[in-house]
């Protein structure tokens, strides 16, 4: 695939369909025993902060320490020390933060199916064809790790080789601003002001989670046109530039927590 110096971005996600049934036929796939950082209960600002940029820990081995990891919420003082308790046993150097997980994910297959892309909880999972012209193609801006695959009830076949995309590409839309919301529980807020992404503030990835938030996941032009030229099924590259109703909605209520 030749080089391009194209600076259109475009949004990774599910392919649409006309219904529900079909949505699910193509995208059977669910998270099972996954342990989270709960919800943060703020007494000062009265919100719950959710968290938009989810990191991955190792495992927690201690099972009254995971039991208490449910995604809660919890209040401030209940979740500050199960945070410290948390950073203790896994001696992390930094702060968790709500929403984070810890270990490697398992997940469930409900059907049989070939797609190349499934999206299990705002995440993106890729077959090993996908990962296979990844890797030819030199693409930027991402890892895997192998998750757990577990055959629902209705799967007859042996299943295929599934890679969780572990995104560390970064870029921002134009004019985005992230400041402090509230001081006590140091819940964030992003200020948008357009939808596009911003070349000056991409770090030149071909895959790239935008302004910080882990769940929203960006293609270069030359990864969008790899996916389109593959034929890769259950995924489509939505321009940026192109608002959907959700894009509007988060224009018209910006600013919106971090």
């Amino acid at each position: 695939m030749q080089q391009t110096t194209d600076t259109t971005f475009y949004h990774l996600i599910q392919q649409e369909y006309e219904t529900d049934r079909l949505t699910s036929r193509a995208n059977p796939i669910v998270t099972i025993g996954e342990l989270y950082m709960p919800v943060l209960q703020c007494d000062v600002c009265g919100t719950q902060r959710c968290g938009g940029q989810q990191q991955r820990h190792e495992a927690v081995t201690d099972p009254e320490l995971a039991r208490r990891l449910d995604g809660g919420p919890l209040a401030f003082g209940e979740w500050w020390g199960l945070a410290a308790k948390v950073r203790e046993h896994l001696n992390l150097a930094e702060d968790v933060m709500p929403g984070d997980t810890f270990g490697l994910p398992t997940y469930q297959i409900t059907l049989d199916t070939a797609s190349d892309f499934l999206f299990p909880n705002l995440r993106a999972v890729i077959s090993q064809r996908v990962l296979n012209a990844f890797q030819s193609a030199g693409l930027s801006g991402y890892h895997t790790i192998e998750p757990g695959l577990v055959p629902g009830k209705r799967v007859r076949n042996e299943l295929p080789p599934y890679y969780e995309l572990c995104v560390i590409g970064t870029a921002w839309r134009k004019g985005t601003i992230v400041s402090t919301a509230c001081n006590h529980c140091g819940r964030r807020q992003r200020t948008l002001v357009s939808l596009e992404i911003d070349p000056e503030r991409w770090d030149g990835s071909d895959i790239f989670t935008v302004d910080g938030v882990t769940s929203i996941i960006g293609a270069s032009a030359r990864a969008r046109d790899l996916i389109v030229e593959a034929g890769f099924t259950n995924v489509q590259c939505r321009d940026f530039r192109i608002p959907t109703f959700v894009d509007r909605y988060l224009l018209e209520h910006s600013p919106l927590s971090a």
